[in-house]
């Protein structure tokens, strides 16, 4: 799976498919999250990676930038 396909597993299990509604918790502008998850697929930056891990405590750094793991942490 690559990053790209695991952001869109976020906002898809997280956000229920809304895209805007992720990049407004994480603080980004929608044409961003758009390019990344879009037909574009362009990589995230350390900021949005950043935003994103920060925004939602509970998504494991590992899984997202790596895929090890979980996508949610273990408590």
């Amino acid at each position: 799976m690559t990053i790209n396909e695991r952001f869109d597993k976020v906002i898809k299990e997280l956000y229920k498919g809304n895209k805007r509604a992720f990049a407004i918790t994480v603080g980004v502008a929608p044409t961003v999250i758009e390019n990344i998850v879009g037909t574009r697929k362009g990589n995230p930056s350390f900021e949005v990676l950043y935003k994103t891990l920060y925004a939602n405590a509970n998504i494991s750094a590992e899984w997202l930038i790596l895929e090890i793991g979980e996508m949610i942490k273990l408590k």
